[in-house]
């Protein structure tokens, strides 16, 4: 099950690394598209604001609406789980695309760091290791029995 959750990750995952290596060169080649200041700045606001969201926030709304809703269960099925961590991965992984777009744009570099830095810390975190899958099936009661 482990090494489903990996693909998944990486499936995700490196569409938007070379979307960001691809932004990068770009902007090494000087390839920049100009935003005024006022521009610039509310989009630095709106993609370090939303890499937080998708890298922090929404993570631990879904683990916490999930954790809610099998409360009173004393099993909670494969697939329910499944479903779970493919969310939390899917989620989680939006924040590489949006540090991608701060790379490439001419943003301060406040923003772009706490942008890549957000990014780093959701693919860091949400990385289907054994240990974390392990301890979340431990946690959520995870049926390893298959359904009749």
């Amino acid at each position: 099950m482990t090494v489903n959750f990996k693909q998944a990750f990486y499936r995700r995952l490196l569409p938007a690394l070379v979307v960001l290596a691809a932004a990068a060169a770009a902007r090494g080649w000087g390839v920049v598209v100009p935003l005024s200041p006022t521009a610039a700045r509310t989009a630095g606001i709106v993609l370090f604001a939303g890499a937080v969201l998708f890298a922090v926030g929404l993570p631990v709304w879904i683990r916490a609406a999930f954790a809610n809703r099998v409360r009173m269960q004393h099993r909670v099925g494969e697939t329910d789980f499944t479903g779970f961590q493919s969310r939390l991965i899917t989620a989680a992984l939006v924040a590489p695309y949006l540090a991608a777009a701060a790379v490439a744009l001419p943003l301060d570099a406040f923003y772009q760091a706490g942008t890549v830095l957000a990014a780093l810390y959701a693919v860091y975190y949400q990385y289907p290791s054994q240990r974390r899958i392990a301890f979340d099936r431990r946690l959520f009661r995870v049926d390893r029995t298959p359904a009749c």
